[in-house]
């Protein structure tokens, strides 16, 4: 039996399934590194992040790499997250006033 609300659902599910173009939905972008001996989350995090505090997001991009933010294991690849290119401030972008 035909039912009105089965024909919304599968019309909400197509949507939801499609791939947005909005702009204001940003997609993780990643850099690598492979750590060495005496690398610590925070040392990186500072490196590529610009702040060691930032250590816990380089941990929980990796969680399947790493079993704690203390342990680093030698040779592992670690995904570094990094924000979509477009969001990076150019430097058209600055607005330079004169004294």
């Amino acid at each position: 039996m035909f039912r009105p609300q089965d024909l919304e659902q599968d019309a909400d599910a197509t949507v939801a399934a499609q791939p947005t173009t909005d702009p204001s939905v940003r997609q993780a972008h990643f850099v690598t590194h492979r750590i060495a001996d005496g690398d610590t989350l925070s040392g990186i995090a500072a490196k590529y992040l610009g702040r060691a505090d930032r250590y816990a997001e380089i941990f929980n991009t990796n969680r399947d790499v790493l079993r704690s933010p203390d342990l680093l294991p030698i040779g592992k690849v670690l995904k570094i997250p990094q924000p979509p290119a477009q969001s990076q401030p150019q430097p058209t972008d600055l607005i330079l006033q004169s004294p």
